[in-house]
């Protein structure tokens, strides 16, 4: 995780570990992410992930109190953290998009089942435009998650 918070740091953006009882918060307007340090690594980084994708909301921050806005904003939110983890998941097994199980990998992250569709979607895709070992921008990939293969 310290190499995603020095890239965000590069980028800009403050991490900060604080006592709350919510796992995480983004402060768009003061380029800050807030998490809390009550919860595990793994936890921590998905949150990192979602409040990032809020960075994309900013110009829209004054949307996120109407309902609709506010729920599509926690979708692109959290399909952020599944994409990212998946990306992740993908430079681990060494860029090689056919050894992925879904649902293991949903598994490994702690991720909601409900996002199989989703990964399988996102592997689709992949399998379609990018050739076999050799996983787009894996060279930017910020292993933070170790697993055993």
């Amino acid at each position: 995780m310290d190499k995603l918070i020095k890239w965000l740091k590069h980028e800009g953006i403050e991490v900060y570990f604080v006592d709350m009882e919510e796992v995480g918060l983004c402060l768009v307007n003061s380029n800050t992410i807030l998490i809390s340090n009550l919860y595990n690594e793994l936890t921590q980084l998905k949150a990192i992930r979602h409040e990032l994708k809020h960075f994309d909301h900013k110009d829209y921050i004054y949307l996120y109190d109407q309902f609709v806005y506010h729920s599509k904003m926690e979708y692109e939110a959290e399909q952020n953290v599944v994409k990212e983890s998946l990306n992740e998941y993908i430079a681990f097994l060494d860029g090689d998009i056919e050894k992925v199980n879904y649902l293991k990998f949903l598994e490994d992250y702690e991720l909601d089942s409900n996002y199989a569709p989703y990964v399988i979607q996102l592997l689709t895709k992949m399998k379609l435009r990018i050739p076999k070992n050799n996983l787009e921008n894996s060279e930017n990939c910020i292993a933070i998650h170790g697993f055993v293969k």
